[in-house]
């Protein structure tokens, strides 16, 4: 695990990598980052479905790119030119840069934006979960955060179940519980549709 270094929090304009090497990015994420993920026949979503659907939609590219920035930044991929810290500087771009256009999606959940935000919910948590490893001294504290992103997770879901799992993610959801995931969102948070994300 790693942790972002405090030199990045200054008030210097966003900085993204030259598009060449976003899609040596896109094409890292899909040979490398993607099986680290997961295995068996979810590497399909990961590896083909993701960056299908991050193509289509900013705020989901930018958040594929974030976490394979991060996915760099933990191999300490120095022979790419860039040492870790700077893959977790342009990490951080790619992250705020993908909140800056999924807040607003994030309003109002549609039956077009649902499998974006909700790809970009799943991309969102791993991205915390690889940056709480090293920035958070109380196990309490990360326990907390993380349920906050599966309620966020859940909140999505409930706003398009039927889309999501009829969409291109609907193989996720078969594998988490069958056919029935009310139980598992229903008990993943005490809030009851409270509108926390």
């Amino acid at each position: 695990m790693f942790c972002l270094q405090d030199q990045f929090y200054d008030d210097r304009p966003i900085e993204l990598l030259p598009r060449a090497q976003e899609l040596c990015l896109i094409h890292f994420h899909t040979i490398h980052t993607a099986p680290t993920i997961c295995r068996g026949h979810d590497l399909r979503t990961w590896q083909v479905i993701f960056p299908e659907q991050a193509f289509a939609c900013d705020f989901l590219l930018h958040g594929l790119m974030a976490l394979t920035c991060l996915h760099q930044a933990a191999l300490e991929a120095k022979s790419s030119g860039y040492a870790p810290w700077q893959w977790q500087k342009y990490a951080l771009g790619y992250q705020t840069r993908a909140l800056e256009t999924f807040r607003p999606a994030l309003t109002k959940i549609t039956s077009d934006n649902c499998h974006a935000a909700f790809g970009f919910s799943v991309l969102t948590k791993l991205t915390a979960l690889s940056l709480l490893g090293n920035t958070l001294r109380d196990p309490c504290e990360s326990i907390l955060e993380m349920r906050e992103y599966v309620h966020g997770i859940g909140l999505i879901y409930r706003q398009a179940e039927e889309e999501l799992k009829s969409g291109p993610f609907g193989e996720i959801f078969a594998d988490l519980l069958g056919e029935d995931l009310s139980v598992f969102w229903a008990t993943s948070s005490p809030r009851d549709h409270d509108g926390y994300a």
